[in-house]
């Protein structure tokens, strides 16, 4: 995941995704103050959306759970 700034694959449950996730949190705050981004802007631009493809390969056709910012938050 490193290499190629894809997160991780496994059970959604236990087996360490918890740490892992905890990470990669931390990694895109500290990635958001070194760009002078804001913590939600970072996630935004990098948040899947409709005609993305997931890890697996799956292209998300309908919707990736994420609505469309408007103008103001």
């Amino acid at each position: 995941g490193v290499l190629t700034n894809n997160p991780f694959c496994c059970a959604m449950r236990g087996f360490g995704i918890s740490q892992v996730a905890f990470a990669m949190e931390n990694q895109l705050d500290f990635l958001a103050e070194l760009s002078g981004v804001s913590q939600y802007d970072i996630r935004h631009i990098n948040a899947l959306r409709k005609g993305s493809k997931t890890l697996t390969g799956q292209v998300l056709q309908d919707s990736a759970g994420l609505v469309e910012r408007s103008g103001t938050r």
